[in-house]
């Protein structure tokens, strides 16, 4: 497959930076580590996979802590089968097992069962089902137990419902159980974790399922709004709908994913195609000479607009991980 000279130079500087120790454990690097897998898959390129197993490896050896807020560990298990996928290495399914396991028993809940990342504040967080839904539906995969499928749906219900802003179809930051209240923004970044778990359980449902069709209508309403809200530049911002918001890179390369992705199998029209195109273009503008991705915004709570512009951006895991992944979808295109 013909990669972008961009997502070729942002691979590399990838592979330069990694160090033994990687530094401290993060949400992220299960984002990075996806893309790098991804990347070997659609090259064959051994150092991809070499990159992302000395990574997992470091973090089997160190054990498992559902403890910590679920955005540390749940996101692991989707690399972790593409590692076993890849390997034939029994560890790594039974370390996607073992998160999908925590997800059903361990983690924290609302009193409505929602999945909360702060076991002391009854919240939904709108980037939870990125780390819950696809765990859960690809071990449910591998393993033919459709109790974890069962879950992810309910899990995604559960956000939608109490998320979903439903005159523009997009979504907010947080839910509070005890005060009923949501935080007052629609997050860029939040939207493209909500919008790639729709497209990941769509995939894992069947043509005949009617929580398949239900999803794919919430996914082509927040397309349709999310395609409205483009910049010229091809990016988005990093609160959607105010213009005078700060373009954001790590929310417009899911966005593109979402579209290409989308596009390709089937669950949103051929039309995004051009937006995708367009916001490729965009983040392209976004690589430096040395493949830095550069403009991500850093770790970002819930607040008012003024709290969303104050976040500073920079070269973030997760940044460089969904840039890699939105240029394999678009590479998966064609010209």
């Amino acid at each position: 497959m013909p990669l972008d000279e961009a997502v070729r130079r942002v691979a590399e500087r990838t592979l330069l930076d990694q160090t033994d120790d990687q530094g401290t454990r993060h949400w992220g690097d299960a984002v990075l580590m996806q893309g790098m897998l991804a990347l070997y898959e659609a090259t064959g390129y051994a150092r991809y996979l070499d990159y992302s197993r000395r990574w997992m490896d470091a973090y089997i050896d160190h054990g498992f802590d559902a403890s910590r807020w679920v955005w540390f560990w749940a996101g692991l298990a989707p690399p972790a089968l593409m590692l076993y996928t890849a390997t034939d290495d029994d560890r790594y399914r039974r370390w996607a097992r073992r998160i999908a396991d925590a997800l059903m028993n361990e983690a924290p809940r609302t009193r409505v069962g929602g999945i909360t990342p702060h076991p002391d504040r009854p919240e939904l967080w709108v980037d939870v089902p990125f780390f819950v839904v696809p765990a859960l539906c690809r071990v449910a995969a591998l393993e033919g137990d459709a109790r974890y499928t069962k879950e992810a749906v309910r899990q995604l219900q559960l956000h939608i419902r109490h998320l979903l802003d439903e005159p523009t179809g997009l979504f907010y930051h947080v839910w509070n159980e005890e005060t009923g209240q949501r935080s007052p923004c629609l997050w860029g970044r939040g939207n493209g974790w909500l919008a790639i778990s729709l497209l990941e359980i769509i995939g894992h449902q069947g043509h005949d399922s009617n929580d398949r069709e239900a999803f794919s209508a919430i996914l082509a309403r927040q397309a349709a709004c999310l395609a409205s809200l483009q910049d010229r530049t091809g990016l988005w911002q990093t609160v959607l709908d105010r213009p005078d918001a700060y373009l954001e890179t790590s929310c417009s390369a899911m966005f593109v994913y979402v579209f290409a992705r989308g596009v390709r199998e089937g669950s949103l029209e051929p039309r995004y195609l051009e937006n995708a195109r367009r916001g490729w273009a965009g983040l392209q503008e976004k690589v430096t000479a040395e493949g830095k991705v550069v403009g991500a915004s850093m770790q970002t709570p819930p607040g008012p607009f003024e709290f969303y512009q104050s976040i500073p951006t920079g070269t973030e895991k997760f940044g460089t991980g969904l840039f890699l992944l939105a240029g394999l979808e678009m590479a998966r295109l064609g010209p």
